[in-house]
């Protein structure tokens, strides 16, 4: 297609020379060319003797390498939200994070399963989402009130000039924890699992200075990342140890309104505006009604363990 574009452009200027290349004196040169193509063809076809090309074995192992120079990164990163959590005494172990990210791992293959399913197991995946959604906040404010107790200060950060003066820097250095909360409170769910190990899939092997601001408030993060696991595996945890004690009894309750939105269905709809509404309804209903009363639900239960769910 993108060749058919450039000869369409040819077509509409219309103006377009030829140039010819004089070729003489340029036989060395193409016979170099001809010679390094060939090169490369019995290169490829050339078998080591396991079925692997030359070109093919090349490929595997700079991409085992890329993998290597990634886990190093990535354990690096994790052996510094390991020194955070010792550092603010957060009683996270490092067996608890493996167990938690291997935790998250299976709840996100689960959610995936569950959004292929019928629609009541999408609601149950709607409202594992607003679980994750909704003890955010209160594991960032266990990760706040853990670094002011061992005094502890969000790093500032390194984007801000020699020149800036004092309130300059406060400034920038409260606009940041602010954005960083934002940032935090909008990570989904299979990026929760891999931050809390210290995973950030979007920079590969390319990490930051382990010196750097960056560094260490994504360190702090992944404290936080942890908090949000265990508060997240204990409400999802009960809700499925009981499904009817909090969806079901959340469906009997919307059943006046899903009765109205079936016997619309039934009696048929006569316009595109009319479809709209009884789909946003429906949709409203089941994805955001039903994941908003379970949710209030759970946060009762377990309102009095602090610990572990937002009050």
């Amino acid at each position: 297609m993108g060749w058919k574009l450039f000869e369409s452009l040819d077509h509409l200027f219309g103006r377009t020379k030829v140039v010819e290349v004089e070729e003489k004196g340029l036989e060395p040169v193409l016979e170099l060319d001809s010679a390094l193509k060939r090169l490369q063809q019995i290169a490829e076809e050339v078998d080591d003797g396991q079925g692997e090309s030359f070109q093919a074995r090349m490929r595997r192992k700079k991409q085992e390498q890329r993998e290597r120079n990634q886990e190093i990164v990535q354990n690096r990163m994790r052996l510094a939200i390991e020194a955070v959590h010792q550092e603010l005494q957060s009683g996270v172990t490092p067996q608890e994070m493996d167990r938690l990210h291997n935790y998250f791992v299976e709840l996100q293959k689960n959610q995936v399963a569950l959004e292929k399913g019928n629609l009541r197991q999408k609601i149950v995946r709607a409202v594992v989402d607003r679980i994750h959604q909704e003890v955010g906040p209160s594991a960032w404010e266990e990760l706040m009130a853990l670094m002011e107790k061992a005094q502890v200060k969000w790093p500032i950060p390194g984007t801000l000039a020699p020149s800036a003066s004092e309130e300059e820097i406060d400034k920038a250095w409260k606009r940041n924890i602010a954005e960083d909360e934002i940032s935090f409170l909008e990570t989904p769910l299979p990026h929760t699992g891999d931050l809390l190990i210290g995973v950030v899939k979007i920079w590969r092997s390319s990490y930051p200075d382990p010196k750097s601001w960056l560094y260490r408030e994504t360190a702090l993060a992944g404290v936080a990342a942890a908090f949000r696991a265990r508060r997240t595996e204990v409400a999802v945890e009960l809700m499925k140890a009981e499904p009817q004690r909090y969806i079901g009894e959340v469906e009997e309750v919307l059943s006046k309104e899903l009765a109205l939105v079936q016997k619309a269905l039934e009696s048929g709809i006569e316009s595109v505006e009319e479809a709209h509404r009884v789909t946003e309804t429906a949709s409203e209903i089941c994805f955001e009604v039903v994941p908003t009363l379970v949710w209030k639900k759970l946060r009762t239960e377990l309102a009095g363990n602090s610990e572990t769910v937002p009050q």
